[in-house]
Formats: structure tokens, sequence, C-alpha cells
């Protein structure tokens, strides 16, 4: 289970440093207390700014580079869904279940915008893109 690159992602790969973790291709990675990328988490509602474009198996060292994928309305991501998604969902803005699955039951965090569905329903497979939160001024 990931999100995955389909339109837009030329040019937004990059190295960027990460936390001590591990990390699975596909993980949505977001800022830590110290400035590194780590795991998004589910309901802690922070901006995914990165996808893991490669998997560390054994934990990273804080500061260790991880190839990744730059996220923005610009880059259309397929994701896997806990649940099967529902054309009421198509426009929503939904949030994570985990670092690599969407709720699309849920839209406190709207930090991904579901734009079709992939397949059948039942293979649980969106098409979207993240969101960024808007900066202060």
């Amino acid at each position: 289970m990931a999100f995955l690159p389909k339109k837009g992602y030329d040019g937004k790969t990059e190295r960027v440093q990460v936390a001590a973790q591990t990390f699975t291709k596909g993980d949505c990675m977001v800022y830590n207390d110290a400035g590194y990328l780590s795991r998004a988490a589910a309901g802690a509602g922070d901006t995914v700014y990165f996808v893991a474009a490669e998997t560390i198996a054994t934990a990273a060292t804080a500061g260790d580079y991880l190839l990744s994928w730059r996220t923005g309305p610009d880059v259309l991501f397929e994701a896997d869904t806990v649940t099967d998604p529902t054309r009421t969902q198509l426009t929503t803005a939904v949030d994570l279940s985990s670092a690599s699955l969407l709720d699309t039951a849920a839209n406190a965090d709207v930090l991904f915008q579901v734009i079709e569905i992939v397949g059948a329903a039942t293979d649980r497979k969106v098409l979207g893109y993240f969101q960024h939160a808007t900066p202060n001024t």
C-alpha cells in the first residue's frame, strides 16, 4: 500500500534529509521538530511535502538522504484507501489512515484531494493530489 506518482512528477524527484526511521517506498513524509522528514501519521494534520521514492529497511541515521517525490497540486498520485471509495468522495479532500494509506471517509485534516476512482471501487485506489496549507501572512 502506497502513494505512487502518476503524472507531473518529472523534475520533482530529489534527495531529502530524513529522521532516524525506516521508510517504505510510497510513504508520506512531513517535517518533524528537528527539521528532518519523518513518516506522516494519521490525524496529525501536517502538510505532506514529500513521498518516499525508495525504501530504507534499516533505520536511517538522522540526516541521511532519501530519494523522494515532491508533492503539490501539480503532481498526481495514485493512493490506496482503507475502504472502498465512493463517487460522492470525488473532489473531497480526505485524511491519512497511515503514512501509506488514505481514509476517504475522514475529512478533518483535508490533506489529499481525490479526483478519480482508479479501477473498480473494490480495488480501493484513487487518483488525486496533496494539498499544501496556506502560509500565514
